[in-house]
């Protein structure tokens, strides 16, 4: 029929993201250490930009460091990591 179907590609690495609920530090712990840079971004609730960082290669966890000046409520972590995105929801107290 000509049609292609493609599968996405589960990423294989897997994260943890403690603690959650946090108040002004989080850590991303990776289940195998990164092979490429990693971009690190939060989002609000209504997909405002809040903050964004790019770290380099080969580091198994990144400590998000002094967010006492981000309002509390729900924000969206977005992680990349070799095109493969990792998404969660994240809570400010």
């Amino acid at each position: 029929s000509g049609l292609k179907i493609q599968v996405a590609e589960e990423n294989p690495i897997r994260y943890q993201v403690f603690p959650n609920p946090f108040v002004d530090q989080l850590t991303i712990k990776f289940s195998e250490p990164s092979t490429s840079p990693t971009f690190v971004a939060m989002y609000s609730i209504t997909g405002q930009l809040v903050w964004e960082s790019t770290y380099l290669a080969n580091i198994s966890e990144v400590k998000l460091l002094d967010f006492k000046q981000v309002k509390t409520g729900k924000y969206i972590l977005h992680v990349l990591q070799k095109g493969k995105p990792f998404v969660t929801a994240i809570v400010k107290e």
